[in-house]
């Protein structure tokens, strides 16, 4: 088992997934994950399958964890 948090990204023939996985004993643990579609929604106009679409999918799979994160953390203070 790994210690690291690990992405996986799969590109398809219209789309692209990113997703942020936790190893764990029982199996992995999605943290976070994006899909092309979104981009859509944000305004994006090129091909969902292109490098830059790729790029901005996974940037977009990071905000989502680091937001997750922070929600998560923002529990465990006390202030």
């Amino acid at each position: 088992m790994g210690r690291r948090d690990f992405i996986t990204v799969q590109i398809s023939n219209e789309n692209t997934l990113v997703q942020i996985h936790k190893p764990e004993l029982l199996g992995d643990k999605v943290l976070s994950s994006a899909h092309s579609r979104s981009l859509l929604k944000k305004g994006w106009k090129g091909s969902r399958k292109s490098i830059p679409a790729a790029y901005l999918t996974g940037y977009l799979a990071g905000k989502k964890a680091l937001a997750n994160w922070c929600q998560w953390c923002s529990s465990l203070c006390w202030y």
